[in-house]
């Protein structure tokens, strides 16, 4: 039960992270492996 509070609060801090920079225009580079709203979302829960 408690690792699905946690990941439901993973997948919401990406998905703020990811309509964040939607909204700001973002574009990723073609050669990434890991898209920035991934690594926001790392720094985040790191």
């Amino acid at each position: 039960m408690h690792l699905e509070i946690i990941t439901i609060e993973i997948i919401t801090i990406y998905c703020v992270c990811d309509d964040f920079l939607k909204s700001k225009g973002h574009q990723g580079h073609d050669q990434t492996q890991m898209t920035s709203a991934e690594v926001m979302t790392t720094l985040l829960v790191a």
